[in-house]
């Protein structure tokens, strides 16, 4: 209790008496208890008022373009009982005695693992021929750690010598490393997204100019050979394997090794996933003297940031306005800043508008000879009977709670019998096997197509649905099935913009939209399905068939308001996203151009200096604003 009440008392006193107590900790002896005296003594001449430190974290040296992006937080003292009392808005920053403003800046909270939240702030600074760095609030002291995981902090960052230690440090760990040389990834075993896309574009487009790789396990999940490895080695794609996963008496291309010494080599890792799986094998520093560049896994429609803001991305690819807006805005829950999140459009949407608009292109011809394939397969097994070309597409997502009950089950029998279990399956497998459904396609000559969620594909073999294909991307491209399907029904799938990039309705059936809460790995967010959506939304499963022949009546021609909520929705429907993407991550090897920073933090910093009386600095920051 006595202890409780010293760091109470301690923690409301001026920054030199906490810096005093954390250097005296639970043994506090004669000497350092003399040490907070002192503090105690110099705050109150000082004058200065913050309880806790700003720690200005080192997290990357970029060389090429003299930036340091920093990551700035209260000191995490384990002996303060109270709650941090936040980060200020600006700091006076001097870099060799002059103020400056960073290019960007922005806060965010920080969710601990305790539970507690905490305010944390990202900041990119220049530093270009200059040799030390300080920053004060309020008078009072922040503190600096370089990126080296040095524990020590200090009131001073000495920039030369941060840089000449970052550049020898990657010297000696990438002694090869090459701009040129690109490593690309999707899942670990499958593809047909961005970066599969990516790498075609790359392939044709710029192969002068880049050598590009794309890693994924030769071996499948199931411990046989993975299809989708095999399907892009006769492509021609240079595959990496990711694990060393080959058999003895098989001689592969690339094994684990050459993974590596390509990884090496490599200084940009262009991925539709997050790079856990290479952090993990390859350890969680291995980014720090490399691009990262996040192309996604789709249009991010929810509030993901708690995943997401764990990971550092040095380009951050956004599609729509609304969605870049929601992730790079200033007091959204993201991380990004408008340095690293950019308006671009995702790769494999070129692939799809291209063949979409382009009939007779060599993909429309190969997907026209297998179609005709699995017309003759059908007719035979049907006697007789022609596969319509038209297609209902079901591609639900998924839900936590149902991955969670079934993961750990070995036998695929009760696997299958809990999943049957689940609010999940009841409602989906009664729409699905519902003769309405297979009724309403028969009568205006629809096929109708089961995409289930990649987690949700283990239970596809088992699962029996008379009349309907089930499809998964090992057996189908998902772009052919887009291009086939006239109308989606999903619950909560960001696939759903696909369909609108080809201006094709959707219905969302949501029987569980109040207890979806939690069911994923992500909150609500800025998109609202009544007001942003594709198509109706709809919570039973007669609303569902209504809204189903209403639409298949009128030959899915999508309604007036969801033609313009589709048509707004996208900044590019011209097949340059890939273009777009290649010239960003060129840019990152290039200075930044004068104009690129963040107009309103810089407004922010002359504000701020305006109201300390630095008028000189104030005029300086209101004259870049005016170039």
């Amino acid at each position: 209790m006595y202890l409780t009440q010293v760091s109470n008392f301690l923690y409301c006193l001026p920054t030199p008496v906490c810096w005093g107590y954390y250097n005296g900790g639970m043994d506090m002896n004669q000497t350092k208890l003399k040490q907070i005296f002192l503090s105690l003594c110099a705050s109150i001449v000082l004058g200065t008022s913050l309880s806790a430190i700003p720690v200005f974290c080192c997290q990357k040296v970029d060389t090429a373009k003299s930036e340091i992006f920093f990551t700035i937080s209260e000191f995490p003292h384990p002996y303060f009982p109270l709650t941090p009392r936040g980060l200020p808005d600006t700091f006076n920053i001097l870099v060799d005695g002059q103020r400056i403003a960073p290019l960007f800046q922005k806060k965010y909270i920080v969710k601990l693992e305790d539970g507690r939240s905490q305010e944390a702030i990202d900041m990119l600074v220049s530093y270009e021929r200059v040799k030390s760095m300080t920053a004060k609030v309020n008078r009072t002291t922040c503190y600096f750690k370089d990126v080296f995981g040095n524990e020590t902090l200090r009131d001073v960052f000495d920039i030369p010598d941060v840089v000449t230690r970052y550049e020898r440090l990657k010297r000696e760990k990438y002694p090869e490393q090459n701009a040129n040389v690109w490593l690309l990834l999707d899942r670990s075993t499958e593809g047909d997204d961005n970066a599969e896309h990516f790498y075609r574009f790359l392939r044709t487009q710029h192969s002068r100019d880049v050598t590009p790789y794309f890693t994924i396990n030769k071996m499948g999940g199931d411990g046989k050979d993975n299809s989708y490895w095999n399907k892009l080695s006769k492509e021609g794609f240079q595959l990496l394997a990711l694990k060393q996963e080959i058999k003895q008496d098989q001689k592969p291309a690339l094994v684990a090794d050459d993974c590596r010494a390509i990884l090496d080599k490599a200084s940009k890792i262009i991925s539709s996933q997050s790079a856990e799986a290479l952090k993990i094998r390859y350890g969680p520093d291995f980014l720090r003297f490399k691009h990262f560049i996040f192309l996604q896994h789709g249009v991010i429609k929810d509030d993901m940031s708690e995943w997401i803001n764990g990971k550092e991305m040095d380009l951050f690819v956004t599609t729509t306005f609304t969605e870049f807006n929601s992730i790079v805005g200033k007091g959204t829950p993201y991380k990004t800043l408008p340095a690293h999140g950019k308006m671009l459009g995702l790769p494999r949407h070129d692939t799809l508008l291209h063949r979409y608009l382009n009939p007779g292109c060599s993909d429309n011809q190969r997907y026209a000879k297998d179609f005709a394939r699995r017309v003759g397969e059908f007719s035979k097994k049907n006697k007789g009977k022609k596969l319509p070309e038209k297609a209902i597409l079901i591609m639900p997502t998924w839900r936590k709670h149902v991955k969670d009950v079934t993961d750990g089950i070995k036998n695929a029998d009760q696997m299958f019998k809990t999943f049957q279990g689940t609010n999940y399956f009841e409602k989906w497998n009664g729409f699905l096997t519902d003769k309405s459904l297979t009724a309403l396609a028969q009568k205006y000559s629809y096929r109708i197509i089961f995409f289930p969620h990649s987690l949700m594909r283990k239970f596809l073999s088992k699962w029996t649905l008379p009349g309907i294909e089930k499809v998964t991307c090992f057996n189908r491209s998902i772009q052919d099935v887009f291009l086939e399907s006239a109308v989606m029904i999903t619950d909560y799938s960001s696939t759903a913009f696909e369909m609108a990039l080809l201006r094709r309705p959707v219905i969302y059936y949501q029987f569980d939209n109040v207890t979806t809460q939690g069911a994923h790995t992500y909150q609500s967010g800025y998109f609202d399905y009544l007001r942003d959506g594709f198509g109706p939304v709809v919570g039973t499963r007669d609303k569902l068939f209504q809204a189903l022949e209403t639409l298949l009546q009128n030959e899915c021609q999508p309604e007036q308001k969801y033609l313009e909520c589709m048509q707004q929705t996208f900044v590019f429907r011209d097949e340059g996203n890939c273009e777009r993407v290649y010239r960003a991550i060129r840019e990152l090897d290039v200075p930044r151009a004068p104009w690129d920073f963040d107009r309103e933090v810089l407004s922010d910093y002359a504000q701020a200096a305006e109201r300390e009386g630095d008028r000189e600095f104030a005029q300086k920051c209101q004259e870049k604003l005016t170039r």
